[in-house]
């Protein structure tokens, strides 16, 4: 659980979200590229070294955040790959870069933003390339902020977020949300109440879309209160963005332009200069619409924080993030291939995972309540009321050899009864079968376990 403050009492408390059951929707149309991701049904890998497991058919393990093999565009990246070196100008990209990334990339970058990002105007002097959302994560919290510095998160929220604050020396305080995302009156609330004679907030740290893990999105209303809370309150809102692509394509819910648009409406709702400073910085990548193995992300902030992050001892030091990788992207954007693979393949694979996922719940574990996600990586599960803890349900379903992992709440930050499942890494099948083992876990849980858990 991640630390509440003791200053302030009554803010930071995260209680239950009050999920419906699901809604099924079943016009899901399968194109014929999905199809052919779905032709490999295993999916054992060895995974990346930061999630320390190993895949196997023995078990599905919803904790494993990352895309599908299937979903890794291999022929799209060698064909981009083999175009960029054999141009004459190949060799620059085997050297160091400029700080801020090449001005030909950033610009073909803030092309593609803008076509996907339903009215915000991206400049590619707006654009720092990173090495991903963590790293753009850790810039900016190093650059924007000070040592013993309060950083707001949402509860529940990244798990390993955490860890990227604590080593920038950061005290992590929550707001609560509920099933819209981050409750703005109740920051609003918490803000109004700091003592004096406490350091105030410096950065709130949030995903507005998608959310992971409570898969909320952050209605348009309180975006517009959360740029007037941090322009009011000085506070740096870093926007982490990566799932801002990844609506289904049969959502109910219209894609919500990115933070930086709503700050562009308030900038201008309340005749403020252009010269007044950014409170919102967006991180974006290419790890989940394209391939993590890239290491490429984006960094999009105001002038100010740009100036800070260019400074920034690796970035003076080494130059351009990655520049193999941005020739490779600039290539797949130049010919349209990602923008095909996304809504092609990566977008309705997804959709098709998480209503298999869904489908698979509603039917085996009836007593179990979730939003149903609209896009993004993850499904919040609350789970019947016979498990009080999913850290016990977990440890049951592992000595009992069931077959199946899950990321408890409480590494969210989230209260015990809740489970994070990821539904990118499995095939529709698989899916199906990993609902099938934990309703296997809950059925045969021990209610007496609950009682380990109480004071």
């Amino acid at each position: 659980m991640f630390r509440s403050a003791v200053h302030i009492k009554g803010y930071y408390r995260q209680h239950a979200l009050q999920f419906l059951p699901c809604r099924i929707s079943r016009s899901v149309h399968v194109s014929s590229a999905l199809v052919k991701c779905f032709e490999t049904e295993s999916c054992t890998t060895q995974i990346s070294e930061y999630a320390s497991r190993e895949v196997t058919s023995a078990i599905i393990d919803f904790s494993v955040g990352q895309p599908s093999p299937r979903l890794l565009p291999i022929e799209r990246i060698r064909k981009a790959t083999s175009d960029r070196l054999a141009e004459s100008t190949s060799n620059l990209l085997l050297q160091y870069g400029p700080r801020q990334g090449y001005p030909s990339f950033r610009k073909e970058l803030a092309s593609f933003l803008n076509q996907r990002y339903l009215g915000h105007v991206v400049t590619p002097d707006s654009l720092m390339t990173t090495a991903g959302v963590s790293h753009g994560l850790d810039l900016v919290c190093g650059c924007l902020a000070k040592p013993g510095d309060i950083i707001l998160v949402e509860q529940p929220t990244y798990f390993l977020a955490k860890r990227i604050f604590e080593c920038n020396n950061l005290n992590v305080e929550s707001v609560k949300t509920d099933a819209s995302g981050l409750d703005t009156e109740a920051l609003e609330e918490m803000l109004e109440a700091w003592p004096a004679h406490v350091r105030r907030p410096r950065l709130l740290y949030t995903i507005p879309v998608h959310n992971n893990p409570s898969a909320t999105t952050l209605p348009p209303a309180r975006r517009l209160h959360l740029i007037q809370l941090a322009h009011k309150f000085d506070l740096t809102i870093i926007a982490d963005e990566v799932y801002q692509m990844l609506s289904f394509l049969g959502s109910e819910e219209c894609p919500v332009p990115p933070l930086r648009h709503f700050e562009s409406i308030y900038m201008q709702g309340n005749n403020k200069s252009q010269h007044c400073p950014s409170k919102v910085v967006s991180l974006g990548s290419f790890s989940k619409i394209l391939a993590p193995g890239l290491r490429l992300g984006w960094v999009e902030a105001g002038q100010e924080a740009m100036e800070k992050l260019r400074s920034d001892g690796v970035i003076n030091s080494g130059g351009c993030i990655a520049p193999l990788s941005c020739g490779i992207a600039h290539s797949l954007l130049q010919m349209g291939s990602l923008q095909e693979h996304l809504d092609a393949c990566v977008r309705p694979a997804l959709e098709a995972q998480c209503l298999a996922l869904s489908t698979a719940i509603h039917e085996v574990l009836p007593a179990a309540t979730f939003l149903h996600p609209q896009g993004g990586y993850f499904l919040w599960l609350q789970l019947p009321e016979k498990v009080r803890d999913a850290r016990e349900l977990l440890k049951h379903a592992e000595k009992n050899g069931l077959g199946v992992k899950f990321t408890p709440g409480e590494a969210c930050g989230g209260d015990a009864n809740f489970a994070r499942l990821c539904f990118a890494f499995y095939s529709p099948s698989e899916l199906t079968e990993g609902a099938r083992r934990l309703a296997l876990a809950v059925s045969t849980f021990p209610t007496a376990l609950n009682d380990s858990t109480q004071d």
